[in-house]
């Protein structure tokens, strides 16, 4: 008769985490083979995870899959899961290396090399367990007589035994339906359907004899027993796909879950075996980083980003997708969420067999502009099969499209415009644009050659702003190089240049000229005490209107658009025009209603100011100033007194010549 044995580990070494984020996986896994397939089971979900499929021989000697296998233990230190194979001609103990992937013979013949008695029936229908450091396991009478328990010391990391097995139990008339033991209490629960469940002190370890049964319920059995990462025990059902938490003092079980391969199927046969923790020590990681080129690679010279937060969570049914099915076997749970480093690295630790998704969240914004150059986009999967695996190769590529902008800044003679600068701004809020670490995109020009350049510009429409220096003023601005831009320059001297950049463009000749531009200013001001000296602004502003030489001409800036007249302040009398190219020019005041000119900065009266705006940086013309005041009229008659009344009669026969002389003497003025 078959018997379903299981070992459970309670007394376990610590295992040394990195100081990376560790995972929160709940109840851990434990170990369950179904026939020749080795599983980690998830204590939370049921989420049966395969580790690896038992070979039809290992070390030379045939394993008889098709029996299945019995006495599994685990070695948490060591990585190593024991099990022998089904049968009463199983002689040999196997292993399996979680942590190389590889199978071990660890002996072949246990009771010729180390001194098992066979009872009938070998090591087939035994359990196991493994605590302090040695490997238990039993041997089932064959109907009738005593059952035996021995243990046997491991080294080399787990893959060897070494000297005799011990008898440990000799005492007890039935066969195992499985047993666990408290390495650290010296404590067996062990239980069957023919004798229920007991739990025995097992007295002086290594001797036979001295067991005690502490608690016993016959009507409560168990087959298969496993156990978490908080002491939680769970019976495995021999039969059946499924498990339920145990109370190994009543021997009482609770409400049974499935166990799945993927959270609907189970897996092909039922457990014939299980065992306790399985090792959480293994990794997923590991790098997220700038791709500079988009091919998804990580080349020389693309670094990582700092600051970008990642989820881990369980993938049940290994779709890669995150479910939320709303019970223990359909939903993917978060399990840690994690923020690269200054190198752009990321780690989760503690983590045991199973599928497992990794999603980009990105909750600090780092990521922007741009998209995943690698597979799988935001989200990637990862498979953890083995004991200290470390799968380091989820990595993401993160590729913003960009681009380059060049071009001159130079005179109207090809020189170039020293201290010149250019920004680049958002075509529809103004805003500067910033570079992928956050930094302005602003260049100056090279005192060279007058050239500038933008590098890794993301794609997209902007503006290319000068920045004059002072004293210049925009001659044009042209984008002479067709580059396929969305916005036409229809502005040509606005000291911008709309752009198109695409992913790996290079968009050249967006050239602004420049010229030396200089200010001229002046006041009016009203003659109020009749000194010839200017003393208050006029009630009313003055307009003041600059033209060319020839003093018909309206003058033009440096691009040509016309330079606008100008009124007087209100307070101050005083005017400007700005950024006047070099050359001459004519100023010419408006004079105030009932007023004029009185003189000027030439010492005439004609409204009139000859001017030259200089080719040299920062050198405004001032003083350029007018003294108005007040006029009125003088007026009365010339009559004839025809009859000697002293009266004036009539007007005289021929015009009369008047004039009006100044206080001493002077002309001012002759009618007639």
């Amino acid at each position: 008769m078959k018997r379903l044995l299981m070992s459970v580990l309670l007394s376990f070494g610590s295992i040394s985490l990195s100081a990376n984020v560790t995972a929160n996986v709940g109840n851990g896994a434990f170990a369950s083979v179904h026939k020749d397939k080795l599983y980690a089971v998830n204590g939370n979900t049921g989420k049966a995870q395969l580790i690896a499929t038992v070979p039809a021989t290992i070390g030379g000697v045939a394993t008889n899959p098709s029996g299945g296998f019995n006495s599994l233990a685990i070695n948490t230190t060591d990585g190593i899961l024991y099990f022998v194979s089904n049968g009463t001609t199983s002689k040999a103990v196997f292993g399996y290396n979680m942590r190389t992937d590889t199978f071990l013979l660890i002996d072949a013949d246990m009771i010729v090399n180390r001194g098992v008695t066979s009872l009938g029936r070998n090591l087939g229908s035994g359990g196991g367990f493994y605590a302090n450091g040695r490997y238990f396991f039993g041997v089932e009478n064959s109907g009738s007589g005593n059952s035996a328990v021995y243990s046997i010391a491991t080294a080399n990391n787990g893959t060897t035994f070494v000297g005799n097995a011990v008898l440990e139990v000799n005492s007890f008339a039935y066969q195992w339906g499985d047993f666990a033991i408290d390495g650290a209490n010296g404590i067996m629960y062990t239980g069957s359907s023919g004798i229920g469940y007991q739990a025995l002190d097992l007295g002086v370890m290594g001797t036979v004899g001295d067991e005690t049964v502490i608690n016993s319920n016959s009507s409560a059995s168990f087959g298969q027993v496993g156990i978490d990462l908080g002491g939680q025990f769970y019976y495995v059902f021999g039969n059946t796909a499924g498990f339920a938490t145990i109370d190994l003092v009543t021997g009482a079980t609770g409400t049974g879950k499935s166990i799945t391969v993927d959270g609907t199927n189970e897996p092909a046969d039922g457990s014939y075996d299980a065992a306790g923790i399985v090792p959480f020590d293994s990794s997923i990681g590991d790098f997220v980083w700038n791709d500079l080129d988009g091919n998804g690679i990580q080349d020389a010279g693309e670094v990582g980003i700092s600051g970008v937060t990642i989820e881990l969570y369980d993938d049940i049914n290994g779709d890669g997708n995150i479910d939320n099915g709303g019970s223990y076997n359909n939903t993917d749970t978060l399990l840690a969420t994690d923020t690269t480093d200054a190198s752009g690295n990321y780690k989760f630790d503690g983590l045991i067999p199973g599928s497992y998704i990794i999603k980009i969240t990105d909750a600090n914004g780092n990521l922007s502009l741009g998209s995943f150059s690698t597979a799988g986009g935001a989200t990637q999967t990862a498979l953890i099969t083995q004991s200290q695996q470390f799968v380091d190769t989820v990595d993401f590529g993160y590729h913003v499209p960009k681009g380059s902008v060049s071009g001159t800044i130079l005179d109207p003679s090809s020189n170039p415009i020293v201290g010149a600068q250019v920004k680049i701004v958002d075509t529809t809020t103004g805003a500067t644009i910033n570079d992928i670490n956050g930094n302005p995109l602003l260049a100056t020009v090279n005192p060279a050659d007058g050239t500038y350049t933008f590098t890794d510009v993301p794609a997209g429409d902007y503006n290319i702003v000068e920045i004059n220096p002072v004293g210049y003023g925009s001659v044009s601005d042209v984008d002479s190089s067709d580059d396929g831009d969305t916005i036409v320059n229809t502005d040509t001297n606005n000291d911008s240049i709309p752009v198109t950049v695409g992913d790996f463009e290079i968009d050249v000749d967006n050239n602004f000229i420049d010229t030396i531009v200089n200010n001229i200013s002046g006041s009016v001001l009203i003659d109020t005490d009749n000194d010839n000296v200017g003393d208050t602004a006029p009630s009313a502003p003055v307009t003041v209107t600059l033209y060319e030489a020839d003093g018909v001409t309206q003058a033009t800036d440096a691009g040509g658009n016309l330079i606008p007249a100008v009124a007087t302040n209100n307070a101050t009398g005083a005017y400007s025009f700005t950024n006047v190219p070099a050359g001459n020019y004519i100023i010419k005041e408006t004079n105030p209603v009932n007023h004029a000119s009185l003189s000027d900065i030439e010492g005439i009266n004609d409204d009139i100011i000859h001017v030259t705006s200089l080719g040299t940086v920062n050198s405004p013309v001032t003083g350029q100033n007018y003294v108005d005041a007040p006029i009125s009229d003088i007026s009365g008659t010339v009559l004839i007194d025809t009859n000697n009344d002293n009266t004036g009669d009539t007007a005289p026969s021929a015009p009369v010549s008047v004039t009006l002389y100044e206080a001493d003497g002077t002309t001012l003025a002759t009618d007639v």
